[in-house]
């Protein structure tokens, strides 16, 4: 009945306050009712019927958010099973089977130029990203917002890489430069320069045992030219059809792989630490050791077309390669 007559009450309300227009209505709604109405100084009847229909609104556009949320629960389920809210904040789940869904999260806009590169830190939220308009963004991943901008390139940055550790970040392109960042710093604290065209790609060796079988077979010149006791190894690919090896704090160049006809557009470090491995336009993959430079193992014709991307498993022995012949081929390595 409280209802009933709050309702009737707003109504009366309504169409007192509308004056002339619907006097005769209102006085007649009025003594059906039973109702009498509000004086001037009881503002708790005023706007009665304009309040409850922003509160049915608002109620409408919170029903049609939990209906949009069903449904994708629903889609999700159809997917993984049963969806839990635990599920759904990802709290409890196997990583493993998390897919990604539409709409973006965010998306986030800085950049001048197309992007290049896209990494995740490995060990903070963050993303950092590389364009054509020379620069590297860093971007907090649950805010979308841009904390640091790093400038030093003079044209395209083509690739970043970042360090396991996630301290240093590698970064090339264009203007044929590697230049190595100091990320807590954000700041250039190497640039090595001897590339002769467009550097492609670029990869850091991780630590452990990759890391140390290059330390044993490179720290001790590492070591005596620069006097380092802590060194960075470096792969990078170029459009001068060059690979070379890096000690990246001192920008020592300590090896250069010199066997491809064409465009090296990807390379990457064997688990072992022992090879580098890269693909080129060349359409082959090359295997070169890394103590003595010399190239081992050449697969020739690996695609119908340019190489484009190679990448190496970290623990079984397979290679896998993609090509502009839009195939994808994976590799056993015996």
């Amino acid at each position: 009945m409280a209802a009933a007559c709050d309702r009737h009450q707003a109504i009366l309300e309504y169409l007192s306050g509308l004056g002339s227009t619907f006097a005769q209505s209102a006085t007649a709604f009025q003594q059906d009712a039973g109702l009498t109405m509000a004086g001037e100084s009881d503002t708790t009847k005023t706007g009665l019927l304009e309040k409850k229909w922003t509160s049915v609104v608002r109620l409408q556009r919170k029903v049609m958010e939990l209906e949009s949320k069903i449904q994708q629960l629903e889609e999700d389920s159809k997917l993984g099973g049963v969806v839990s809210r635990r599920d759904v904040t990802g709290i409890g789940r196997d990583p493993s089977t998390f897919l990604p869904r539409a709409p973006p999260k965010y998306s986030m806009s800085g950049h001048r130029s197309p992007i290049t590169c896209v990494v995740f830190h490995p060990v903070f939220s963050v993303v950092v990203t590389s364009s054509e308009d020379a620069t590297i963004k860093i971007w907090e991943v649950e805010s979308g917002y841009c904390t640091q901008t790093l400038k030093g390139h003079s044209d395209w940055v083509r690739d970043i890489c970042i360090t396991d550790d996630g301290q240093f970040l590698a970064s090339g392109g264009n203007d044929r430069a590697i230049t190595l960042w100091d990320l807590a710093q954000g700041k250039a604290i190497q640039c090595m320069r001897e590339h002769e065209h467009v550097v492609e790609t670029l990869q850091f060796a991780a630590r452990g045992p990759q890391g140390a079988a290059i330390e044993a077979i490179h720290g001790k010149k590492v070591a005596e030219t620069t006097g380092q006791t802590v060194a960075r190894y470096l792969l990078s690919g170029s459009r001068d059809r060059t690979v070379r090896l890096w000690e990246a704090f001192s920008g020592l160049l300590l090896m250069n792989f010199v066997s491809h006809d064409n465009w090296v557009r990807a390379v990457r470090f064997h688990s072992s630490g022992k090879y580098a491995i890269s693909a080129s336009e060349d359409k082959t993959i090359r295997v070169f050791d890394v103590e003595s430079g010399r190239c081992v193992r050449t697969l020739k014709d690996a695609h119908s077309h340019f190489l484009t991307t190679l990448d190496v498993h970290p623990s079984l022995p397979l290679l896998v390669t993609g090509s502009i012949d839009k195939f994808v081929n994976v590799w056993e390595c015996v």
